[in-house]
């Protein structure tokens, strides 16, 4: 009996796993080596963490043959709609340009939003992203991995733990 309480909390609280969604992505970039030689071509790793409930990028990571790439702050995500549909909108993403220290110009282009959601949300359905650093372009995909909110899992610790304290102290 002395757990319902418990229980109905965990059921009318807000679960904050979809606040923070990080996006793992396969890159390749390419840059001219000088002249008239062909295009070299790199693949490496990174993410992308997302406050999709905000529109903010929070973190950038990549690891490539050429360099490495890392960035964390707040940048907004401006939305450009393409087109609307019946059930939703085509739309574009873009990095807001006068991030400072971003130095990284993302653009997700091309994929659908449903009616009444965040874009920053779909990130994992873009068709094409285009991105820019220095001489470098990218090219990514992107798979989206669920990423729990600190806030809440300090939550659920705490309310545990409260009942741990609770039972040694009546036990």
């Amino acid at each position: 009996m002395r757990y319902w309480l418990f229980l109905i909390i965990m059921l009318f609280t807000r679960s904050s796993f979809a606040a923070l969604i990080h996006y793992e992505s396969t890159f390749i970039t390419t840059t001219p080596p000088g002249g008239d030689e062909t295009t070299i071509y790199y693949k490496g790793v990174g993410h992308l963490v997302v406050d999709d409930e905000r529109s903010l990028l929070l973190s950038v990571f990549l690891d490539c043959e050429p360099f490495t790439y890392s960035w964390t702050g707040a940048a907004r995500l401006v939305e450009e709609l393409y087109w609307p549909t019946e059930t939703g909108r085509v739309t574009a993403l873009h990095v807001d340009p006068t991030t400072p220290g971003l130095n990284v110009d993302f653009w997700f282009d091309i994929f659908y939003v449903p009616e009444g959601e965040m874009a920053a949300a779909h990130l994992d359905n873009v068709v094409e992203e285009d991105s820019f650093y220095g001489n470098y372009w990218f090219r990514s995909a992107y798979r989206k991995v669920s990423v729990p909110e600190p806030s809440t899992m300090l939550l659920v610790i705490a309310g545990l733990l409260g009942f741990y304290i609770r039972e040694k102290a009546t036990g």
